[in-house]
């Protein structure tokens, strides 16, 4: 299975982390919502975002950490064309 995330356009900041540095989430995909990072962007953050959303993605030792201005994600689940040739047998 395939998951496809489009930002179209909202995309204000990424991160990457070692997820032994990081708390545990209790999802491998969270998103906090209208936080108040957006400070973290300074006065031009605060003029050009209205609100930004993080969107976290926890790996196996790594954590993506997406801040996203001002737009809601297209999510898309697909399926590998190997995986939909196939047929069960019997």
């Amino acid at each position: 299975m395939l998951l496809e995330i489009e930002f179209d356009g909202g995309l204000a900041g990424f991160h990457a982390f070692d997820s032994g540095d990081f708390k545990p989430l209790p999802w491998p995909f969270w998103r906090s919502e209208s936080n108040d990072r957006i400070r973290l962007y300074g006065d031009l953050g605060q003029i050009s975002y209205g609100n930004i959303d993080t969107y976290y993605l926890v790996g196996a030792d790594t954590v993506l950490w997406f801040d996203i201005a001002d737009c809601t994600p297209t999510i898309t689940v697909k399926r590998p064309a190997e995986q939909a040739d196939e047929r069960p047998s019997g």
